[in-house]
């Protein structure tokens, strides 16, 4: 099975049920609770990181390949709040040593609301 591409990995919905969803994230999830994406709080950022870090570091079904072969800690996800919007970031670990330009080795996402997700959140490559 072949990798997705760049564009297709950084441009993937949230609608991928979260496996191994700790803290704040997991309690919201559970009671079918939307987050909170108006304004900052170290809850919701916590909630996201797990919502990303399960979307695009876990198969979306346990019996599927994952085409990730690190973690998100490996890979330095990281979330932030700025400009009333939410973003997060990570690095293609298998990309760092090929001949990918350098602007293709990080991807970054916007974080919006989309109460048709399973978490209502969608991400979108920018």
């Amino acid at each position: 099975m072949a990798a997705p591409s760049l564009a297709q990995r950084a441009d993937h919905s949230a609608s991928s049920p979260l496996r191994n969803l700790h803290g704040a994230g997991a309690a919201a999830a559970a009671r079918g609770e939307a987050i909170d994406l108006t304004c900052f709080s170290e809850r919701t950022r916590r909630a996201l990181y797990e919502a990303v870090a399960a979307v695009q570091f876990a198969p979306a079904d346990p019996a599927e390949e994952c085409w990730c072969s690190y973690t998100a800690e490996q890979a330095g996800l990281q979330v932030w709040h700025c400009w009333a919007r939410w973003f997060a970031a990570w690095v293609y670990l298998e990309e760092v040593l090929s001949d990918v330009p350098a602007d293709q080795v990080l991807a970054m996402v916007l974080i919006t609301a989309d109460p048709s997700q399973r978490f209502g959140i969608s991400l979108t490559g920018i």
